[in-house]
């Protein structure tokens, strides 16, 4: 049918008989929007108050009558403080951004977050960096009060975890890892006494009420990284979001760290960024390491040595990869051996390379630059034990488990049903 016989149809069939245009699903959004922004609303409204309460017993460890005495005493007004993020998150119907599937991503705050097993501070605050990230710092009384939520796991055998402020530069007067100073700001409000103690620590730590104390910064704690989302670029080259990373030898990227670290720090350093300790595979690799090593600034990092991804630590002058393969035979060692000890073991475990591009070792504990490798695409993982057979048989286990649980729950309510309808 053409467009005249269309007309000529609808004006045989007058103006009560119009044919009628469906509506656009755009004019309805806004119905769609209130409807959803209500309803999220509402179930806030009506769980933030018992959410509350079952955080108030698990923060303070208190029975449920004095969780709630304390709420009553507080007021409506503190109960509801917290409410905004959680509401602003459920309004948003934004998908998360790409990035690193190991951080947990916030929409309140708008940002990346990772938990991490503990450590001292200082190793904290370089593993933050390896990833690209900060070690956290929050930014409002509403982010402070949500962390918790994120460390109340770990929680059960740590009595807090690091955040990224000290007091390293100058006695008691605190400042965060970007430099900006906690005193007079929102932040000073956290501390759980009104002033730290003179010979209390010289970094800070964030209890699980939110509460910030100073711990010294050689004690191990657990420890969060964060990164905001508007900060997160991607770039395809290497297949990251570390501008780090450089393409380089044979379908590689490569990270140059001219700051020194120990061999162990260097290898964690290297796995928090997604790759490992570079590994010479030919002498092609190794004379592209060396070049790169030229551009090393001497005045700045001074030496002509650094760390690769092998060591002999299982068994002397046995050198093994850190994936435990063995050293290919054909690079070029430098002609100096490693020097023994008085007991005749050589302290010098750890493997690299020199600025001539040689082969050799050194003491594991000496800070020296290193070089990171991973594949262009993806990161490096390690062989996970569990993907086998081993893993498959015992999903498929898992799976039969549920089945049957919930083949029982649905027999349970069938009954249940039958019961009431018998009662009726």
């Amino acid at each position: 049918m053409n467009e005249t016989q269309v007309l000529e149809r609808r004006n045989s069939l007058g103006e009560d008989s119009k044919i009628k245009m469906p509506v656009s699903p755009k004019t309805e959004h806004w119905k769609e929007f209130v409807c959803g922004g209500g309803s999220a609303f509402c179930n806030i409204l009506i769980s933030y108050p018992l959410n509350k309460l079952i955080f108030r017993q698990m923060m303070h460890g208190v029975e449920a009558t004095l969780a709630l005495n304390q709420l009553q005493r507080e007021g409506l007004g503190y109960l509801y403080r917290g409410m905004l993020p959680p509401l602003l998150q459920r309004l948003t119907d934004s998908q998360r951004p790409k990035y690193r599937e190991d951080y947990r991503f916030e929409k309140a705050f708008n940002s990346f977050y990772k938990l991490h097993t503990a450590t001292n501070w200082n190793n904290a605050h370089i593993r933050c960096q390896a990833e690209g990230s900060v070690l956290m710092v929050p930014e409002t009384l509403d982010e402070a009060d949500a962390m918790p939520l994120l460390i109340t796991s770990t929680l059960t055998r740590y009595e807090g975890v690091f955040v990224g402020i000290h007091d390293l530069y100058s006695q008691r007067f605190f400042v965060t890892i970007t430099g900006s100073k906690l005193r007079d700001s929102i932040l000073d409000l956290l501390w759980e006494a009104e002033e730290p103690g003179i010979n209390a620590g010289r970094c800070v730590a964030m209890r699980r009420n939110g509460r910030f104390y100073v711990k010294p910064c050689s004690k191990r704690l657990p420890f969060i990284c964060k990164t905001k989302a508007a900060r997160v670029s991607y770039y395809q080259e290497c297949d990251t979001y570390d501008p780090r990373w450089k393409p380089g030898y044979n379908g590689s990227c490569y990270i140059v760290h001219a700051e020194a670290q120990t061999w162990h720090q260097a290898h964690g350093t290297c796995l928090s960024a997604g790759g490992y300790l570079a590994i010479l595979d030919n002498r092609d690799e190794a004379e592209y390491i060396r070049e790169q090593f030229k551009n090393v600034d001497q005045i700045k990092t001074p030496g002509d040595f650094a760390f690769l991804g092998f060591s002999d630590l299982f068994q002397v002058y046995h050198y093994r990869t850190v994936h435990g393969d063995p050293i290919n035979k054909l690079l070029d060692w430098d002609l100096k051996c490693p020097q023994p000890d008085k007991k005749g073991i050589s302290i010098d475990r750890c493997g690299g390379i020199r600025r001539s591009g040689l082969l050799a070792t050194a003491d594991c504990g000496s800070p020296a630059i290193f070089f990171c490798e991973k594949p262009i695409k993806g990161t490096y993982k390690f062989q996970s034990l569990r993907h086998g057979a081993t893993h498959n048989h015992h999903k498929g286990i898992t799976q039969i488990i549920k089945a049957e649980e919930k083949n029982y729950f649905l027999f349970v309510l069938l009954l249940y049903l039958l019961y009431r309808s018998i009662g009726n």
